[in-house]
């Protein structure tokens, strides 16, 4: 399968979680998509070849229930 498409979803209040998506995104594709759900949530359709990138931060193991 050839990778088409690279998105990448986050969830990043203070930052450091998008900086890691990104580098990840960067790593897989030159160019690719970004889309912060922080404020709200966007609704998305993906391809079967395309790759997404979810990304959220995790806090004593668990993930913020607003994020969730």
């Amino acid at each position: 399968m050839e990778l088409k498409k690279v998105t990448e979803l986050y969830f990043s209040p203070t930052g450091g979680t998008k900086r890691l998506a990104e580098r990840l995104a960067a790593g897989l594709a030159a160019d690719y998509e970004s889309v912060d759900v922080t404020v709200r949530a966007v609704p998305a359709r993906f391809g079967p070849e395309e790759a997404v990138i979810l990304a959220v931060p995790v806090f004593s193991g668990r993930v913020p229930p607003v994020a969730a």
